[in-house]
């Protein structure tokens, strides 16, 4: 697999690029429709350590990546843990689908308190002023599509970010739950005019739409989808034994022009794709 030169996929109004840069892969996911970067920075990796198992890390190391047609798959590690992301671009919507797998290659158990990795998205910081009057909505079992939830649901991104910044100072520098014990299917970013849907499509009952936020200076950024433990009440992954491997169920990205309904009649479509 390929470790130095950047590498770009196109499908009509979107564009996934993946640049290496020292703290390592940066990826991009832009659509030129609503004219936004739906996914801009480093992959974010965290491994932390329990007491018989005390080594951490901050970062995915040892990356390499290739491209097949309209598919990105990137490889790494993080600690003794094999990481696999794959990013494909598709259409009928167009969306982007990723898709994580975790393995032990080695001869002893891996044990951790916390694990999360997936892509960020990092809006400038200048971008915040504004951007804090998007609105955020959870997709949960109660969600209704063809029930119109009114002019402004969800949660401000500013009311979010002041609340999860708050909890970060009492937990250190790592990712915040947007909501704990969170049984999301899936988020909607909308101001109105412009929208960003993340459904999963989960291979297992407890694996839920995962997005974090972390209070880096000099602004936040989000996590989105890939996978993680961090939720309360998930406990799937605090040991991972010899030769296994999980692998995470799909996660959709699926941007476009409009609000509230026009975000809703995409999730629909996107629940009814096979």
């Amino acid at each position: 697999m390929e470790r130095i030169r950047p590498v770009q996929l196109t499908l009509g109004t979107v564009k996934l690029s993946l640049e290496p840069i020292a703290s390592g892969p940066f990826l991009e996911f832009t659509d030129y429709e609503t004219d936004i970067s739906w996914m801009s920075g480093r992959i974010f990796a965290m491994l932390s350590a329990t007491d018989k198992s005390p080594c951490s890390h901050i970062a995915l190391q040892e990356t390499s990546w290739e491209i097949n047609e309209q598919e990105l798959v990137m490889e790494g590690t993080i600690g003794d843990i094999e990481v696999r992301l794959r990013y494909n671009l598709t259409d009928n919507p167009i969306r982007l689908e990723e898709s994580v797998s975790i393995s032990n290659p080695g001869n002893v158990p891996i044990m951790f308190d916390r694990f999360r990795i997936g892509p960020t998205w990092s809006p400038p910081a200048t971008w915040w002023q504004y951007w804090g009057y998007w609105r955020l909505m959870k997709i949960d079992d109660e969600f209704d599509p063809e029930s119109y939830p009114g002019r402004l649901p969800g949660e401000k991104l500013s009311s979010i970010k002041d609340r999860l910044s708050r909890v970060e100072k009492s937990r250190g520098r790592i990712p915040v739950p947007v909501e704990f014990e969170s049984e999301a299917r899936g988020w909607i970013f909308s101001d109105e005019r412009r929208y960003l849907v993340i459904l999963k499509e989960p291979e297992e009952i407890d694996e839920v739409c995962n997005l974090d936020i972390i209070d880096n200076k000099p602004a936040p950024s989000f996590i989105m989808g890939g996978i993680s433990n961090i939720t309360k009440g998930l406990d799937w992954a605090r040991q991972l034994n010899p030769g296994k491997r999980w692998e995470s169920g799909t996660t959709i990205y699926a941007p476009g022009i409009g609000g509230w309904a026009e975000a809703f009649s995409k999730y629909s479509a996107l629940i009814k794709i096979p």
